[in-house]
């Protein structure tokens, strides 16, 4: 009898609401997906957590989420659900030890926004978190189509830094189911 595959590994594509105009976050989680299981070679589901969908999920969806990739923007800053996401998210974490599951994607400048004004998790500016997780610095690449040749290279790199992330917390689960 064949082993049933294992279930997908999941994780949160986080953005602010209102910030996906024209679907353009919306093709680009489809392609980071695309990436990740291309480089992870295994099955990943990246599901799009925003503002009304962050807030309503449940302790035991919430905990299923084993990465998560903000989409950092002003909105996304002053926006209370993507911040309480992150908190928690931050938190389960640290509950297990770890502190490389944050991959933040910086898809708009944050010139605008008031340091001072910002929610802090765990001790310190939500933007000193994501900055210390190592920004993928999407600046221009946003006009880019999705398929553009440098949009796919900043994607697959980011899809390796996940990947090389999750493969140690996938490969000791795998040693103890057998």
């Amino acid at each position: 009898m064949a082993t049933p595959p294992p279930p997908p590994t999941l994780g949160a594509w986080l953005y602010a609401g209102g910030e996906d105009v024209g679907g353009s976050l919306g093709a680009l989680r489809e392609v980071q997906q695309s990436l990740l299981r291309w480089t992870a070679k295994r099955p990943i589901e990246l599901f799009a957590a925003h503002h009304g969908a962050s807030a309503s999920l449940t302790n035991r969806a919430f905990a299923r989420y084993e990465f998560v990739i903000p989409i950092v923007s002003p909105a996304f800053l002053r926006d209370e659900a993507c911040s309480a996401f992150l908190e928690r998210f931050r938190e389960r974490e640290a509950e297990l030890g770890r502190d490389d599951l944050i991959f933040p994607v910086l898809y708009r400048p944050l010139d605008s926004v008031d340091a001072r004004r910002l929610r802090r998790i765990a001790g310190e500016p939500v933007t000193q978190l994501l900055e210390r997780r190592g920004w993928l610095h999407f600046g221009d690449l946003r006009r880019e189509s999705p398929t553009h040749y440098r949009v796919i290279g900043a994607l697959t790199e980011l899809a390796r830094r996940i990947d090389a992330a999750l493969r140690p917390a996938i490969e000791s689960s795998r040693a103890g189911a057998a």
